[in-house]
C-alpha cells in the first residue's frame, strides 16, 4: 500500500510541476508581448 501511495504522489507532483512549467510559459509570453507593445509605443521610438 505505500508503494502505491508514493506512486500516486510522485505522479501527481510531476503532474503539478508540468502544470507550473506551463503557467511560466504563458506568463513569459504575457510579459514579452507587454514589452513589444511598450516598445512600439511613443517611448521606445525617441532617440535615447
Amino acid at each position: 500500500m505505500a508503494s502505491y501511495d508514493y506512486e500516486v504522489n510522485l505522479k501527481a507532483e510531476l503532474e503539478i510541476m508540468a502544470l507550473h512549467e506551463e503557467v511560466d510559459t504563458v506568463s513569459n509570453q504575457v510579459l514579452l508581448q507587454v514589452l513589444l507593445q511598450s516598445c512600439n509605443s511613443s517611448i521606445c521610438r525617441s532617440p535615447c
